[in-house]
């Protein structure tokens, strides 16, 4: 929906992204050169990942979704574009692949579970094609 008048009033709703498997949690980022970036959840054959985005055209097309180097725990990540045109990202640190997991009990089996700490900030000078090492706000 969009509002022409700061949120008094919103248009109908429009469909962004008809394909299967995009979930939307975050607001889209609108870079200097008018690139919009949309940082979404997505899920296919290949499995679940977080992923952006990014369209040319100010949001008339859209690229494929493809999978962000940043690991995911199967949670939110947040994206901001900071005024010196960085973009900073806010995401959990933790894979599988670490064994970063929380073990447990439901209906009296041993379930695991991905950690959702550390909470970790990571910063893009290049439009979110690459991230600086992370620091972590949270342990």
């Amino acid at each position: 929906m969009e509002s022409k008048d700061n949120g008094y009033s919103f248009s109908q709703p429009k469909i962004v992204f008809d394909e299967k498997g995009i979930f939307i949690k975050h607001p889209l980022v609108k870079l200097d050169n008018g690139n919009l970036l949309f940082p979404i959840y997505y899920h296919d054959e290949a499995g679940s990942y977080s992923a952006v985005k990014r369209s040319s055209d100010y949001g008339k097309t859209w690229t494929e979704p493809s999978k962000s180097k940043l690991p995911n725990n199967d949670s939110s990540i947040q994206m901001w574009k900071l005024h010196s045109g960085r973009l900073v990202i806010v995401y959990n640190d933790v894979t599988i692949e670490r064994d970063q997991i929380r073990p447990f009990v439901k209906n009296g089996q041993l379930q695991k579970k991905l950690l959702r700490t550390p909470l970790t900030l990571s910063i893009s000078d290049d439009d979110g094609k690459t991230w600086s090492v992370g620091i972590n706000i949270q342990v």
